[in-house]
């Protein structure tokens, strides 16, 4: 073999390197890998043990459901997971004593659940999920309040999260849904907060909605135009399914449609707008267990959100949905 090992010196590698290499090459291998150090080779997925939230099951699938923060424990086993974040809702904004105003915006809404959808139109985000043993912390937004006093629009919601970068160490960032914008009183409120992951009903006179966050949720829809009473009629927030109702000279609009999910077996909607409210005409109505605006003539007291749909509040002293944390896998 002179004139192979004189080839191989030629090339200029250190001693330990060219005899590995020589080795190799009178044994026909012509990988020139070290043999002490071979290329790792990737786990193949196995079935995932966990705990975290309320567990169940639906057909192929086990299913963790957090309606309060909290972490999805994976003791053994690798594989993606699906899931479902949704943050907590926008609360009502005041006007005529805090009894009706702009209604509150749905909290953002992600899936990656294939042939479903996230908020603002969006298809499902892909599904490449990957966890393995390790502690995923679960975050769980608030509801956003209604408005505390005549000239505040309601607060925003709490963002929700699923921190899916925590253990996989491969780079990928939390799956983090915005709170929803709080609903308007009017040009002279404190504060800006309809913007969120749907946005909250708009401004008197004839403010637009807040704005949405792009594939979480739509916009708040747009208040009457009329300088003053009768006309004060406010827009309903925006939905993770659809934009918030526009107001007109007798009517406040309705909150905007929720999204539907089957991720735990059955299907059901949420993240929907709360409906803005009146002076003394018709009142806006919350979608997918929003809340409904109020009025000051009838009097008419504005509804909550309820707990864990992400929906907003109704116009006035309504407070948004808290949030939700769905994460599924197969079994």
């Amino acid at each position: 073999h002179g004139c192979l090992i004189m080839g191989i010196k030629a090339l200029g590698n250190p001693g330990d390197d060219f005899r590995n290499k020589f080795v190799r090459a009178v044994a026909f291998d012509s990988t020139g890998l070290d043999a002490t150090s071979p290329a790792p080779v990737p786990t193949p997925p196995g079935p995932i043990s966990a705990t975290g939230g309320t567990k169940s099951t639906s057909g192929l699938y086990t299913i963790h459901t957090f309606t309060s923060s909290g972490a999805f424990s994976v003791a053994s086993g690798n594989d993606v997971v699906e899931y479902l974040v949704i943050a907590g809702g926008g609360g009502g904004g005041g006007y005529g004593g805090g009894v009706f105003g702009g209604g509150g915006g749905a909290g953002g809404y992600r899936s990656n659940v294939p042939g479903q959808s996230s908020g603002g139109g969006a298809s499902a985000e892909p599904a490449t999920a990957p966890v393995e043993p390790g502690t995923y912390p679960i975050v769980i937004g608030g509801g956003g309040s209604g408005a505390s006093s005549p000239n505040n629009g309601g607060a925003g919601g709490g963002d929700s999260e699923f921190n899916l970068g925590a253990e996989s160490g491969d780079g990928l960032t939390p799956i983090v849904s915005t709170g929803g914008g709080g609903g308007s009183r009017g040009s002279s409120q404190i504060g800006n907060p309809e913007n969120g992951g749907s946005g909250g009903g708009g401004e008197h006179p004839g403010g637009a909605g807040g704005t949405a966050v792009a594939g979480q949720g739509y916009a708040g829809g747009t208040t009457a135009t009329g300088p003053g009473d009768p006309t004060l009629n406010f827009g309903g927030g925006g939905g993770s399914g659809g934009a918030g109702g526009n107001a007109s000279g007798n009517t406040g609009g309705n909150g905007g449609a929720g999204t539907a999910s089957n991720i735990t077996g059955g299907a059901t909607t949420r993240a929907g707008g709360g409906g803005g409210g009146s002076y003394n005409q018709t009142i806006g109505t919350g979608s997918a267990s929003g809340g409904s605006g109020g009025s000051y003539n009838p009097s008419n007291t504005p509804t909550n959100a309820s707990a864990n749909t992400g929906s907003g509040g109704g116009g006035g002293t309504g407070n948004g949905g808290s949030g939700l944390v769905i994460v599924r896998y197969l079994t």
